[in-house]
């Protein structure tokens, strides 16, 4: 019954905030019980003090309160306070402390509250006053032992290299992923070399990084290698080494891959320089 009715309080105390004369002591209400010792209760009263934030006028306290539900014993209260911050990043006091919560968070003992918090991380990036450091958290993020997390962390930064401003070092970040001990992140660092290709400053030792994986001891980073360099041929200063990866990705132990590679080649015949040479090995590929 004491739930129900405390249940019943955060519910009335949020609907009716904004025409409180004393906000300040309906908050430090919530504020109490968010720290009840029954976790639904708390995590009723963080859904609370979420919605309500912007109506607070002392934002620094506020900010507090919120900084302590991140360590709550309860993962559903430690989730509900990622969104929370999330939610309500941009009117933060201490937007440098409020991304180092999220950054702990996503090295947290559970596993959904990791994966909440690394969405949190790539959805408020923008919000971030240091962006070089912040990235730089996301890649080590990247190499998390939970690979989920780490594939997250991957996609996350893909989404967000267009607002670093050292484009060529977040590119060798990423090109360092592509020899992580796990084959599910080299294959996903891949994926996201090919799609930021265009902004990388120095394109020539871009290539080289990408010329690697096709050598890569993972049959589907292989393959992902031969899409790739489909995709960016265009953009390739050394066509013709390129053609002579993709070539030679025709003969790969794995069929899936050789299909990929002669595909890639018949797509991008006619931008070859030496069409003659290209022809000659087209026509010796085994499409079986």
């Amino acid at each position: 019954m004491f739930l129900f009715k405390t249940g019943i309080a955060v519910e009335q105390l949020t609907n009716i905030f904004d025409s409180l004369s004393d906000r300040e002591y309906a908050w430090e209400n919530l504020v109490r019980l968010a720290s009840d010792k029954n976790s639904k209760v708390r995590l009723s009263a963080a859904k609370a003090l979420e919605s309500i934030f912007s109506q607070v006028p002392d934002k620094q306290k506020a900010w507090e309160d919120l900084h302590r539900l991140t360590s709550d014993e309860n993962s559903d209260v430690r989730i509900e306070a990622v969104k929370a911050l999330e939610s309500i990043f941009s009117q933060v006091p201490d937007k440098q402390k409020a991304w180092g919560d999220l950054v702990r968070l996503a090295s947290d003992k559970d596993l959904y509250v990791r994966i909440e918090a690394v969405k949190a991380l790539k959805s408020i990036f923008s919000q971030v006053p240091d962006k070089q450091k912040a990235w730089g958290d996301l890649v080590r993020l990247a190499s998390d032992k939970d690979l989920y997390v780490g594939i997250k962390a991957v996609k996350a930064l893909k989404s967000i290299f267009s607002q670093v401003t050292d484009k060529q070092k977040a590119w060798e970040d990423l090109h360092r992923l592509t020899s992580d001990e796990n084959s599910d992140v080299r294959l996903s660092a891949a994926k996201t070399l090919e799609s930021i290709f265009p902004q990388v400053p120095d394109k020539q030792k871009a290539w080289g990084d990408l010329h690697r994986l096709t050598s890569d001891e993972n049959s589907d980073v292989r393959l992902s290698a031969a899409k790739i360099l489909e995709s960016i041929f265009p953009q390739v200063t050394d066509k013709q080494k390129a053609w002579e990866d993709l070539h030679r990705l025709t003969s790969d132990k794995n069929s899936k891959v050789r299909l990929s590679a002669a595909k890639a080649l018949e797509s991008i015949f006619s931008h070859v320089p030496d069409k003659q040479k290209a022809w000659e090995d087209f026509a010796q590929v085994d499409f079986r």
